[in-house]
């Protein structure tokens, strides 16, 4: 039974970078130092042992999907050289080769479009540290999910506010930002705007994953909901910056019946009833 990549990734991710990974008894997984059971090994049942996990390695590699798309002859020959040699396999080899293609992944992301410039290395280095495997494209959807989220799509971020800004013709308006910001709040988190926005986007596949659409999702959204605030006097756009709740919802729903002209007077409505929260 062929040893899933992940197997590797997950124990060498667990240990310490110079302890051996070895196969378990039954050949169908990997054991971190091989249990007490190696010590009583000939040296040449060690050497056979080392053999094992090293081609278990390298054959986890060459089939995995993924990464042997990425996966070179110049990777690959440390590996070689260490089945011949019967060397161990360490953690920190696998760790080594995995980051190595991570950041090949990375920039194949970063070309197709669905990771910002520059951002690459970095990706693979978070997926690394964070133990998420890049075996499927699901597996790299979820890695690029939780990395953005972390990284560009986090308030703390300095490009933040640039990504939660509408922009044109509203830019100079602050209670319209301020409204639009708080009507699609949460932005950041787990279950945020933005977080929805990547779901949305990654259910068309990874291939069609596009960062610069997902980088004007907030404006767009806030575009579309913009219109309805056009004309509302300026006391009434304040009162509801500060207070804008399901108020921008009712508006919506009042649009078609009351018309562009009577949306000052359906808002004047809803910031007096106590139910238009």
């Amino acid at each position: 039974m062929a040893i899933s990549l992940n197997q590797f990734i997950t124990q060498a991710g667990a240990l310490a970078g110079k302890e051996n990974l070895y196969l378990n008894p039954a050949g169908n997984g990997v054991a971190p130092g091989g249990g007490p059971g190696l010590a009583k090994l000939s040296s040449a049942a060690k050497a056979q042992a080392n053999q094992k996990a090293v081609n278990a390695f390298i054959s986890s590699l060459m089939s995995n999907p993924v990464y042997n798309k990425v996966l070179t002859g110049d990777l690959l020959a440390p590996l070689h050289d260490k089945s011949k040699q019967s060397a161990p396999l360490t953690a920190k080899d696998v760790q080594k080769i995995i980051l190595t293609l991570n950041i090949e992944i990375g920039k194949n992301l970063v070309q197709g479009g669905s990771l910002p410039p520059g951002h690459g290395t970095s990706f693979a280095h978070y997926a690394m540290v964070h133990n998420f495997p890049l075996s499927s494209e699901a597996e790299i959807g979820a890695a690029l999910k939780a990395y953005l989220l972390a990284t560009v799509f986090n308030p703390q971020s300095q490009g933040f506010p640039k990504l939660t800004s509408l922009g044109d013709p509203w830019k100079g308006n602050g209670d319209y930002n301020k409204i639009i910001g708080q009507a699609l709040a949460p932005l950041d988190g787990p279950d945020g705007f933005f977080a929805r926005q990547i779901d949305r986007l990654l259910e068309g596949g990874l291939e069609n994953f596009s960062f610069t659409e997902l980088e004007g999702a907030f404006a767009q959204a806030g575009g579309e909901l913009c219109p309805l605030l056009d004309g509302l006097e300026k006391n009434l756009l304040t009162r509801l910056s500060q207070d804008p709740g399901s108020k921008l919802a009712f508006l919506k729903a009042a649009k078609p019946l009351v018309g562009q002209e009577g949306l000052s007077g359906a808002l004047e409505f809803a910031l007096i009833n106590p139910a238009i929260k």
